[in-house]
């Protein structure tokens, strides 16, 4: 966990690349067809990974906190891994937050999006 104090997501999703590297090099995945998904923290770093690379040719991001300032507010949790991980609150600087926040980067997302309906469609 102190490897990743003040840089949120970096280490990660390097781990993440590198992982899929791995099983690439020894001909276990089809390079192609990756895909990747995760559920809370899971689904964080789902978003982190695919606004870093556009190798996944899917992914699902589920009930991830993928808005740092949005997960400080609401939780107990939220406010102390928040200021865990930067040693301060978004108050002293949001900007510490926004920057680690997958939000804010999916301007860089390349893969195709598809939204899904709120409801089902007849």
């Amino acid at each position: 966990m102190d490897s990743n104090l003040g840089k949120l997501g970096e280490l990660e999703v390097e781990d993440i690349n590198k992982g899929v590297d791995y099983l690439i090099d020894r001909a276990l995945v089809d390079r192609e067809k990756l895909a990747v998904m995760g559920w809370s923290n899971g689904g964080a770093l789902t978003a982190s990974v695919t606004i870093a690379t556009n190798r996944f040719k899917a992914a699902m991001a589920a009930d991830g906190q993928i808005e740092l300032l949005d997960y400080w507010a609401k939780s107990d949790f939220g406010a102390w891994f928040c200021g865990s991980y930067f040693g301060k609150s978004p108050l002293d600087d949001p900007a510490a937050l926004m920057r680690y926040s997958p939000f804010y980067q999916l301007g860089n997302l390349q893969a195709t999006t598809e939204l899904c309906p709120a409801t089902p469609r007849a």
